[in-house]
């Protein structure tokens, strides 16, 4: 019997308790530019001065040419008697500033620190093993460009070890409920070399430490063009992870690129499992050039199994 591959996508970021909300306007330009942050009504009290700095947040990204923010709020306290209504009014605030500033505005973003939020994905975990029973689980964690504004995260001195929290609370709900399969997430915030590090777009503080110490059946993939490669597979192959490339990218040179991955690879001294044929920012995904590409890195192409 053919041995299925299937790798279920948990999307995080699609966790949203405000799933009725419009969407914006949709532009002619695809590279609609977004400023993502989160704004916690919560944080109030907690965090001085937080509303005033997100608000001189908001003006310095439309100065900085960016079409619109994301906005958030999954403190589930905030939505009941007088919380809310200041939830509403600050939302409202909100809205006529980024109107006056032609920015719009989405809130789809949910939160690392939320009970509610874990509870869903348990959900998508046990649905998606019941319903496809992968042979995998990738955990969408990746460019996480905002996060440590919410009350309970100031429990984490960082937004490193905050991300590292619920990453390791994530992979945990994967490996009860979807039956000890392998587990993969992406690589970039968890490498000081690509996104873990300071001045992070709206993160509040550094994420440095994101990827420290992490689970050993962790299987990372490394994306991108082969930049700072070494570094990256350097990085988690201290920590005896496994690792797959994820390349290409619509460059359209596609042995040049591979022989930059493999300049990587001896510089880092490790050894990695495979490699993912991945698209970006093309309609058609440029999907014509599957064929050279399994002729560039496995010496031929061969039709799918299924």
């Amino acid at each position: 019997m053919t041995r299925r591959l299937a790798i279920a996508l948990l999307l995080t970021l699609a966790l949203s308790a405000h799933a009725d909300e419009p969407r914006p306007t949709q532009r002619k330009d695809w590279k609609v530019r977004w400023a993502l942050f989160q704004y916690q009504g919560g944080a109030l009290e907690k965090i001085p001065n937080a509303w005033e700095e997100m608000q001189d947040r908001v003006r310095r990204a439309a100065k900085a040419g960016y079409n619109g923010i994301v906005f958030g709020d999954r403190d589930e306290s905030w939505y009941e008697g007088d919380k809310a209504a200041l939830w509403q009014q600050r939302l409202g605030e909100l809205r006529r500033l980024t109107r006056s500033l032609d920015m719009d505005l989405l809130k789809p973003m949910p939160s690392l620190t939320s009970d509610r939020v874990f509870e869903r994905y348990t959900d998508q975990v046990r649905v998606l093993r019941q319903v496809a029973d992968p042979d995998g689980y990738m955990m969408y964690f990746d460019e996480m460009r905002v996060g440590g504004w919410e009350p309970k995260s100031l429990q984490y001195e960082t937004c490193g070890d905050l991300i590292n929290a619920a990453l390791k609370r994530a992979y945990g709900i994967v490996m009860r409920e979807g039956g000890g399969k392998p587990v993969h997430t992406w690589h970039d915030m968890l490498t000081p070399s690509h996104n873990a590090h300071g001045n992070y777009y709206l993160l509040r503080n550094t994420a440095a430490g994101a990827g420290e110490n992490l689970p050993n059946g962790l299987r990372i993939w490394v994306w991108g063009g082969g930049r700072n490669g070494a570094k990256h597979f350097g990085y988690f192959g201290k920590q005896n992870l496994h690792q797959i490339i994820c390349t290409y990218y619509d460059n359209l040179d596609i042995e040049k690129q591979y022989q930059r991955w493999m300049t990587e690879i001896d510089q880092a001294g490790v050894e990695v499992d495979g490699v993912v044929y991945s698209s970006w920012g093309t309609p058609d995904g440029r999907f014509e050039k599957l064929e050279e590409f399994a002729r560039v890195w496995w010496g031929g192409g061969r039709s799918a199994e299924r």
